[in-house]
């Protein structure tokens, strides 16, 4: 019988990749959209919808899976500098993701359909929203760094 402690640590790193690998399909999605015009907009709206149904939730469940293991191993993570910091990084990849990636992304999906893609205003928002992206992903991998390596 599987113990608690495998259970959460399961789910704790399963969800990690779910959430990283979801994150790491988005550029060959624009690749594609962009490549191809027609199908920008079902591209816009499929990495929406894998940040709303499958990163985000994975993402959360991770961080909660991962307060499981600091409940269950009697952990503090407060007093621990690499798990609060992992945390400082975690609600910082979150608000940034909240109120700057997916309104920025909302905005590009009508600024395309308003504008279409050659406009000056959805090329601005494709630029913030990748810069966006790569500095959350950063983020993340800083995190994944953190889990692995726990420095003191």
């Amino acid at each position: 019988m599987l113990s608690l402690y495998a259970i959460l640590k399961t789910v704790h790193i399963l969800m990690a990749i779910i959430a990283l690998g979801a994150n790491l399909s988005y550029p060959l999605w624009l690749f594609v959209g962009h490549k191809n015009p027609a199908h920008l907009s079902f591209a816009l709206k499929g990495i929406q919808k894998l940040d709303d149904v499958v990163a985000n939730p994975a993402y959360i469940l991770s961080l909660l899976s991962g307060l499981g293991l600091c409940w269950y191993l009697h952990l503090n993570p407060l007093h621990i500098t690499w798990l609060w910091v992992s945390l400082l990084l975690f609600i910082l990849a979150a608000v940034t993701g909240m109120a700057v990636y997916s309104p920025l992304l909302r905005k590009q999906i009508a600024t395309l359909s308003k504008e279409g893609m050659g406009s000056k205003n959805y090329q601005s928002l494709n630029k913030k929203g990748l810069y966006t992206g790569i500095f959350i992903f950063l983020v993340a991998l800083a995190i994944i760094f953190l889990m692995v390596a726990k420095p003191a």
